[in-house]
């Protein structure tokens, strides 16, 4: 908002509040944090050469592509903020502005530079083809609450927020720029395909909700004099009232102390596996995997976790695949990984399946999930996953014997 000479504290601190909501979902410990701290800063150093003939402004950014190539698969979505830059380049140096064509052939040979340095890499150029990988799993994506589509029932505030950036702009008219629309409109249908992407409606579209709201300013009317008094309070404060505020409205957040969900993840099942006694690998849903790895550890090792291409590489992903619909030969499946022990959600084909074999019953049940073990425990086989599967860096001994 700054960079875009927008005066006004109440219209930045609307603008970061709306950004700070929609990216709520996705503040976690975790490497996409690399990918919410690069995508701004390279847009950030974008802008900042717009202003002025000198390439300096981008020359972090070849750094900064080797390090989010190697932390994240979402530095594909570097690709954003030169597709926003460069467009309104191009648009300037069409209309003949001054230093515009110099400012496009460097925004493209950084951004050269930038595809080179995603190279950097222990998979070199197959990296690039990572991040649209996704056909293997798109099937039951959905049952990760980042894949899945925005639920605006469990979550009003980002709909509030998504509303306010659609519709600021209408009743208060901007023109924006060809580049930041299209920004906005990418962030708009990235966003509204997955939770996880909700951010960057909130980093494409702030900016111009911001304009929207200071335009508002200049009109009579309520929001002229509430600017006013916001004016007064920030008295030439800078971003301290906008950063106090949105600091705000983490503070229910963070004085949370339970972060899991107990409708969606088996919180008492997995109590009780922990308690019983019960040890051995653990044949689970997907979705559930990495909850399931925190809550019991090593004791249990999973069948599947959000860890996908790892398992699809090694030929788990497949064999999930034929059981979690128990289709023909899932029996054959359950017994070559010598399950003995599963948790599902009750109902599911899978654990209807089971709790018909003869030697399987059921042991615990609550919340929607059940826990299903074996009368008499399965010999030989395949283990379901040996124990690196339960560290960071995956599985490397997954082709059995």
């Amino acid at each position: 908002c700054l960079q875009r000479g927008v005066d006004s504290p109440l219209a930045r601190t609307v603008a970061m509040a709306v950004a700070a909501v929609l990216m709520k979902n996705v503040v976690l410990v975790r490497p996409h944090l690399a990918t919410l701290l690069f995508l701004p800063c390279t847009l950030v150093l974008l802008n900042s050469h717009r202003k002025t003939v000198s390439i300096i402004p981008l020359v972090p950014l070849p750094a900064i592509f080797v390090i989010w190539a190697n932390c994240h698969g979402g530095f594909i979505l570097g690709a954003i903020p030169f597709m926003v830059v460069g467009l309104d380049t191009v648009t300037e140096a069409w209309s003949g502005a001054p230093g515009s064509s110099r400012r496009l052939v460097q925004v493209i040979v950084v951004a050269l530079l930038g595809l080179v340095a995603t190279l950097l890499n222990p998979h070199g150029v197959d990296l690039l083809a990572f991040p649209f990988r996704f056909d293997p799993r798109a099937g039951f994506l959905t049952l990760v609450d980042e894949w899945a589509p925005p639920d605006f029932k469990r979550f009003p505030a980002p709909e509030a927020a998504l509303l306010l950036v659609v519709l600021a702009p209408l009743v208060w008219p901007v023109r924006p720029s060809p580049g930041v629309l299209t920004g906005l409109l990418i962030a708009l249908h990235l966003g509204l395909q997955a939770v996880r992407n909700l951010f960057l409606i909130g980093q494409f579209g702030a900016p111009t909700l911001a304009d929207a709201l200071w335009r508002g300013e200049g009109e009579e009317g309520l929001l002229r004099r509430l600017a006013g008094r916001v004016r007064l309070v920030d008295q030439g404060k800078g971003l301290l009232l906008p950063v106090a505020l949105t600091a705000l409205l983490a503070v229910p957040w963070v004085g949370s102390r339970e972060f899991v969900d107990g409708r969606r993840f088996p919180v008492a099942a997995a109590d009780w596996i922990a308690s019983s006694g019960v040890s051995g690998p653990l044949l689970n849903e997907y979705d559930q995997g990495g909850y399931l790895i925190w809550k019991l550890g090593r004791r249990h090792p999973v069948f599947i976790d959000g860890r996908i291409e790892i398992y699809s590489k090694h030929g788990l992903l497949a064999d999930y695949l034929e059981l979690i619909d128990a289709k023909p030969g899932w029996v054959q499946v359950l017994d070559r990984y010598a399950v003995n022990l599963a948790l599902l959600r009750d109902g599911s084909p899978l654990a209807v399946s089971i709790e018909r074999l003869p030697n399987w019953r059921r042991l615990f049940t609550a919340d929607g999930h059940v826990v299903l073990g074996r009368t008499a425990p399965a010999s030989g086989g395949r283990p379901v996953n040996p124990m690196k599967m339960n560290r960071p860096e995956g599985p490397s001994d997954l082709r059995g014997s």
